[in-house]
């Protein structure tokens, strides 16, 4: 019996302990503060560049190789051996016009212009007795008191005449021999660079043989091609346009004016062809044989923005801001491209959502009319049109100071 009441005694304290256990666990936890939570739903970063509205003009690039205005072989023009061949006259030279070359033995020649010289004397000794007879003819024929005009026999005005036209032959017969006489002596017939030297001191040459290869360095010309789309793009002024050549490298090596062009289509490439002189100044870096980039004038897009490449989409689709941090989109499907970037018309304005202005509207370089666009730099598939975001400018954002720098192929840079 006691031992029941002392087990019933041991239940009942272990129950009065389990649940005084219990309320001070339930008081703990009603009296515990819990800290209220300072989240709040954030909006997903967006990279921009801030871009400004303005002219752009475009370029084409084209390829073509210079050349020479005058790549000759001279070649002789008398026969003999060579006598003397100027020593700085070798290939890789550059030799000025009227420069003497080689010389050709030439006492042949000087002897055929001695003759034409006694020629020439002959025939006007024969010319004066011809004078001197019509003269006492004349002389003759006043003193017979004979009436009427004398006939031409009389007078010998054929024997005359033939002696005027021997002394006009021997002239011509002196000119000739003078002149190949002349050709002895090879001179350079404008300023270039001897390519190749064909014959050799003590050498006997006849008339046609090979002597110096010459090509011109003072007037280099090059000719491109542009298929009817690059014609289309071609800035209507191109005519006088003088345009920037470039090496490979995309180094500057010069410049070129376009002369003409364009008449016709070439039969073979079916592309039209333009045809560029290279300006020779102090500057020029191009040589003759160098195959250079040229960097033709575009069209000029008016109200349009430059963008990088990454900004528009796959479908054409260009992504901005507006005043409220919210996405806008439009399509485009005239984009061009200029140096890495592309040239695409402004976003269309939207009566109730205006475009973010230029911040800085008294800048005297910025007309009032110019804007400023907010675009995202890399689209996201997750974009919807008025999906509110956070802006993160990018850095060397393209504003409306930039604009002259994008476009400054205007000034003939």
């Amino acid at each position: 019996m006691i031992k029941k009441l002392r087990n019933s005694i041991y239940l009942i304290t272990s129950l009065l302990v389990f649940f005084c256990v219990l309320t001070y666990l339930d008081e703990l936890e009603s009296q515990a503060v819990i800290p209220k939570s300072s989240f709040s739903p954030e909006h997903p970063t967006v990279t921009v560049l801030e871009v400004s509205s303005g002219s752009y003009q475009t370029e084409i690039e084209v390829f073509g190789e210079v050349e020479p205005r005058w790549a000759v072989t001279l070649k002789s023009q008398a026969s003999g051996e060579v006598m003397k061949i100027s020593p700085n006259v070798s290939p890789g030279v550059e030799v000025r016009e009227g420069q003497p070359l080689m010389a050709i033995e030439a006492s042949r020649y000087e002897s055929a212009v001695a003759n034409a010289e006694l020629a020439l004397d002959n025939a006007k000794v024969g010319l004066r007795q011809a004078e001197v007879k019509t003269e006492l003819a004349h002389s003759d024929w006043n003193n017979s008191g004979m009436t009427g005009e004398p006939s031409d026999l009389a007078l010998f005005k054929p024997q005359l005449s033939v002696a005027q036209s021997e002394v006009r032959f021997a002239e011509k017969q002196l000119q000739s021999a003078l002149k190949t006489l002349g050709y002895t002596k090879v001179l350079a017939p404008f300023n270039g660079i001897v390519t190749e030297r064909h014959v050799g001191l003590g050498q006997s040459v006849s008339e046609g043989d090979a002597l110096f290869t010459l090509l011109d360095n003072q007037h280099l010309e090059l000719q491109v091609s542009l298929d009817v789309g690059q014609w289309k793009k071609l800035d209507p002024q191109w005519q006088g346009a003088v345009v920037p050549l470039r090496n490979m490298s995309g180094e500057s090596i010069g410049s070129a004016t376009i002369r003409q062009g364009g008449s016709y289509l070439d039969s073979d490439t079916r592309q039209f062809k333009l045809f560029l002189e290279v300006l020779k100044n102090q500057e020029s870096e191009v040589l003759p044989g160098e195959f250079v980039k040229v960097v033709l004038p575009g069209k000029t897009f008016e109200n349009t923005m430059l963008i990088p490449e990454s900004a528009m989409t796959r479908e054409g689709m260009v992504w901005y801001l507006d005043e409220e941090n919210r996405l806008r989109s439009y399509l485009v499907d005239d984009a061009v491209s200029k140096d890495g970037k592309l040239i695409v018309s402004v976003p269309p304005v939207d009566s109730s959502k205006s475009p973010l202005r230029v911040p800085s509207m008294s800048s005297p370089e910025r007309s009032a009319s110019q804007r400023a666009w907010r675009i995202a730099t890399v689209p996201l598939a997750s974009f919807l049109p008025g999906m509110q975001v956070s802006p993160m400018m990018e850095t060397g954002q393209n504003t409306a100071a930039n604009i002259d720098d994008s476009s400054d192929f205007d000034g003939g840079s």
